[in-house]
């Protein structure tokens, strides 16, 4: 902390510039990123819902007539989709009807009774949950399981290309503040270099110049003031001074002739 206590206004002005743009950066960049997955959830719910009621549509006679190999042929359908994991078909009693399970996965009942639509998220996996009804009555149920991995894919392309843009923006934040500075460090400069030569020379004719009248220029204003205030006195203190010392000359030689 003394450190940066001491450190240079410069290099002050310039961090504080880089941490302020840094951290808009970091938190737009958040933003874009979670509302990226917020979009994609939603798009993807959507299409899997849609992919259930059209694979429910024509699966209900199947269930009605208890056509097994109807309701996996309608169910097989869902294999076009390669980030189907597993699709399950169920009864109007909870019992496995027929499935769609390529990688093997074992869920031999549904995870809820049959209600009502519900989806959920995991790490891996959309769970949704579609309830196949004819004129109202539940006949069936399905029971669909979406991989997550090009979600996962590309929300780290995503990301990646977010640290990009964050990187690129922060480097071009330092440089630009690096110029811009001067319009704040010039006057303070000047003032701080005519301070020193004030103080060397003991040179009180010496002013500032004022570059602006925000507050910098007001500073400058008070200090050429307050040097000039030191000069008056000074030329006051030398004019008393002499004139003193002259009058203990008079004084020294009239005592001078008085003792001849």
């Amino acid at each position: 902390m003394k450190r940066l206590r001491d450190m240079s206004i410069i290099w002050k002005l310039n961090l504080l510039i880089f941490a302020i743009s840094a951290v808009v950066l970091l938190v737009a960049s958040l933003v874009f990123v979670a509302q990226y997955r917020y979009e994609y959830e939603k798009t993807m719910i959507a299409e899997i819902k849609a992919l259930a009621e059209i694979v429910g549509f024509s699966s209900a006679p199947a269930l009605l007539f208890e056509d097994h190999a109807a309701a996996a042929q309608s169910l097989s359908a869902l294999g076009g989709k390669k980030d189907i994991a597993a699709a399950f078909m169920y009864d109007t009693r909870g019992a496995l009807f027929t499935d769609f399970n390529p990688k093997g996965m074992k869920v031999e009942a549904p995870p809820r009774r049959l209600q009502e639509d519900w989806y959920s998220f995991d790490e891996r996996y959309l769970h949704l949950y579609h309830v196949v009804e004819v004129n109202n009555a539940p006949v069936g149920a399905i029971y669909i399981m979406h991989s997550m991995e090009e979600l996962h894919r590309k929300q780290l392309q995503f990301i990646l290309t977010a640290g990009v843009i964050f990187l690129a923006c922060c480097m071009l934040t330092l440089l630009l503040s690096f110029f811009l500075h001067r319009t704040i460090t010039r006057p303070l400069f000047a003032l701080i270099s005519t301070v020193r030569k004030i103080s060397q020379e003991k040179n009180f004719a010496l002013r500032a110049e004022k570059g602006a009248s925000d507050e910098i220029g007001v500073l400058i204003d008070g200090f050429n003031e307050m040097v000039q205030e030191i000069q008056t006195r000074d030329l006051y203190l030398e004019e008393k001074v002499m004139r003193r010392t002259a009058e203990l000359k008079t004084a020294n030689d009239n005592l001078v002739s008085e003792m001849q």
